[in-house]
């Protein structure tokens, strides 16, 4: 997807506690966007990586 220009982000999300998904996806490039209440889950982060530029 990354190399698709058709493609202009993609995008995860994980749970604020999990500092270990969000160190991966920050290794792959992801920066946390905003935080959100996923309800019934509780709080999450966005986390985009943009691809045009």
């Amino acid at each position: 997807m990354l190399a698709d220009p058709d493609v202009p982000y993609v995008m995860g999300c994980v749970r604020v506690g999990n500092r270990a998904s969000q160190r991966a996806f920050a290794k792959a490039g992801f920066r946390v966007d905003r935080g959100f209440d996923d309800v019934p889950y509780g709080p999450h982060l966005l986390m985009l990586h943009c691809c045009a530029g």
